[in-house]
């Protein structure tokens, strides 16, 4: 998933008030499930707000990645339904329990506190190439993960000639569908942190895929002048790639380098159909300066 859609997401969500039971406790927007081999999913609705329709958003996260989806949906006061093609359903009715539920963000803050009831109903989700599973029926209300969303990751950059890291980015042509990746370092010596994503459209269902790791100093390497440099990151990633700011346009990206996302297998990440850049760069992610 791009930053960008999960910002506009969580903005329009933050504006929305909730509708609240009888207690005055405001209903969980949606609920978080456990799903197969190491996934968990978070639902929510969102309502109609100025001219855009209901949607239903899926965030189906892994330890390290994950899948973003939207789609339109029904939403009433205290029900989902979206049916999602392949993917399967969601179609669910909130029952409150009129007894508090607090909630606070891992990075701190104000507590939440909503009703603490369940929702009921269909909950069929079949990841594409079976990356994950779930089959269900209930699951309780949940705002934990949007919470979370407000915390901070990278939390500020800088460039310029002077600086001993760098960064390579790799964009699509047309910068809105097609995989985008990139990797920083803040000296030639130290970690290297990467993140990757695809952003595509099927069957009216927006989706993003997203991975993110941490990787040696060796898997990205770079000249003192930032004119050319070597990709060789570890799984999920296979083969290689090579940036040379001298060579005609066609050939300043070229390799190997493919990315396993969750739910699609190979993306490629070198071609004609990319561009990529590479420029003096320091970063602190999170208050973490390496």
């Amino acid at each position: 998933m791009g930053p960008l859609a999960v910002l506009l997401l969580l903005g329009t969500l933050l504006a929305t008030t909730p509708t609240a039971s009888a207690k005055g406790l405001p209903y969980p927007p949606g609920f978080t499930i456990e799903a197969s081999n190491g996934y968990s999913m978070f639902v929510v609705a969102v309502e109609a707000r100025r001219g855009h329709p209901p949607t239903i958003a899926i965030f189906v996260t892994g330890k390290n990645d994950g899948v973003f989806y939207s789609a339109p949906a029904t939403v009433t006061e205290k029900s989902i339904q979206a049916s999602l093609g392949s993917l399967g359903e969601i179609a669910v009715t909130f029952h409150p329990s009129e007894q508090a539920r607090t909630e606070r963000s891992k990075c701190g803050g104000k507590p939440a506190s909503f009703d603490s009831g369940y929702y009921e109903g269909t909950i069929d989700f079949h990841g594409e190439e079976g990356f994950t599973e779930i089959g269900a029926t209930r699951a309780p209300g949940d705002v934990g993960f949007l919470l979370n969303l407000v915390c901070p990751g990278i939390s500020g950059g800088s460039g310029g000639p002077f600086m001993p890291g760098a960064e390579l980015d790799v964009d699509a042509h047309d910068h809105k569908f097609g995989p985008h990746l990139m990797v920083v370092k803040n000296r030639p010596k130290a970690r290297a942190h990467y993140e990757v994503g695809v952003s595509e459209i099927s069957n009216g269902i927006s989706i993003g895929r997203f991975a993110g790791l941490i990787a040696s100093a060796g898997t990205f390497t770079y000249d003192p002048k930032v004119q050319t440099a070597t990709l060789r990151p570890p799984a999920p990633f296979s083969g290689s790639a090579q940036f040379h700011r001298s060579a005609k346009l066609s050939n300043r990206w070229t390799g190997n380098l493919t990315v396993d996302l969750p739910g699609k297998a190979g993306v490629k990440l070198t071609g004609r159909d990319l561009k990529a850049k590479l420029a003096h760069a320091h970063w602190d992610w999170g208050g973490t300066s390496e």
